[in-house]
């Protein structure tokens, strides 16, 4: 058996995956999606049996969104062929696509901001726009469709404020670095002065933490991100209503291992945002995880 390693600008993650998959004697390879097309891992693995690891990140379409529609393509096309994937195609379109995620999650009535797509700025959006904005009032969120650790992610606090925005992610300029929508979502106020991470991995909890929320153009903590300032609580308890819903969400979205971020709040927690590509630095217990991950691929 060979493992394909999918990866954009490699980190310390996908170099300790291909590490660990050697020392137990697996054949894997890393494939850069940038350079990388069908026929290359084919030629590779040569008729052999092989298995695939999705590691690009959904955070690569701050830098270059077509490469997530390059790996949306690979996966579509090696699963129609019968090869097992992690993340699979279902679970990698809903992590690259904030928009289809809430949909998913919204038919399933799992507690999530209400979020709307701008593709383009026309009347018919602006109107779609100004009805969001008369429902759910201001602050609100803009963020990319495709995207993550924060990039280009807004408060806006007010109209002017979301005009001068909108005029900025649709100008000519923008269009040309980027070209895959944005979403609007509902503020969600927290009662605590943290978040919530759960990681899940077959249906079972391997992690819980919470971040402090951070201040980010506004007075009220709202934002939780270690990378920008956020402090990890790793002795966090989390309630069985926040387990089951974080167990609900990676079902929702097809994925066997997922870390869900969740929001508490008056009306209980609510799902901010699924991340079953998430993000690994260097330490004892990344390491723990990746060899979990690699005991999945192994066992499919």
């Amino acid at each position: 058996m060979k493992i394909v390693i999918l990866h954009q600008d490699l980190e310390w993650a996908e170099k300790e995956i291909q590490h660990q998959l050697l020392v137990n004697g697996i054949k894997a390879k890393l494939f850069d999606v940038q350079t990388t097309n069908e026929s290359q891992i084919l030629n590779y693995v040569n008729g052999s049996n092989f298995k695939v690891i999705n590691r690009v990140y959904a955070s690569v379409a701050n830098r270059n969104y077509r490469d997530n529609l390059k790996v949306l393509d690979l996966l579509f096309k090696f699963e129609k062929k019968g090869i097992f994937c992690i993340n699979s195609f279902k679970t990698s379109l809903f992590d690259y696509n904030k928009f289809e995620s809430y949909k998913q999650l919204k038919d399933l009535n799992i507690f999530t901001p209400e979020t709307v797509l701008l593709e383009r700025w026309d009347k018919k959006t602006e109107k779609i726009v100004n009805s969001f904005v008369e429902k759910y009032g201001f602050p609100i969120i803009l963020k990319r469709n495709m995207g993550g650790r924060g990039k280009g992610m807004k408060l806006l606090k007010n109209y002017d404020e979301l005009l001068e925005a909108v005029k900025f992610i649709f100008s000519e300029k923008q269009k040309q670095d980027y070209g895959y929508g944005f979403v609007l979502q509902e503020f969600i106020r927290s009662n605590k002065n943290h978040d919530v991470r759960i990681g899940i991995l077959n249906g079972e909890v391997v992690s819980v933490m919470a971040r402090t929320l951070i201040s980010i153009d506004s007075e009220v903590p709202w934002l939780a991100s270690v990378s920008l300032g956020s402090v990890a609580l790793n002795s966090y308890e989390s309630s069985q209503e926040e387990i089951e819903l974080a167990k609900k969400a990676t079902l929702a979205i097809g994925a066997t291992f997922n870390i869900v971020d969740l929001m508490l709040t008056d009306n209980g927690p609510c799902l901010i945002e699924n991340n079953p590509t998430p993000q690994y630095v260097e330490s004892n217990i990344a390491k723990q995880r990746i060899n979990a991950l690699i005991d999945l691929v192994i066992a499919s």
